[in-house]
């Protein structure tokens, strides 16, 4: 597995085997953020579908989690789509 500088650890870190998404923002994930960081945003996903009782396959859901997700690793992504 290759390393990245991962944005959000800043530091050489093992990149993610696939992006969590297949338009420009996981494309920006795929080269910024490793997978030591994305795991620890599936933490705090979790934390927000428990604490909201979310319904995750719910666009409306899929919709507030990118945005948290984008707040999360200090994304600038405008605008998001799905």
């Amino acid at each position: 597995m290759d390393n990245i500088y991962c944005q959000y650890l800043k530091g050489q870190h093992p990149a993610m085997k696939t992006a969590p998404y297949s338009d420009a923002l996981g494309q920006y994930l795929i080269e910024h953020i490793s997978q030591k960081a994305w795991d620890l945003w599936r933490e705090e996903q979790t934390r927000l579908i428990n604490e909201y009782r979310l319904q995750p396959f719910k666009s409306e859901t899929k919709a507030f989690l990118k945005e948290k997700m984008c707040i999360f690793f200090r994304i600038q992504v405008q605008p998001i789509a799905d």
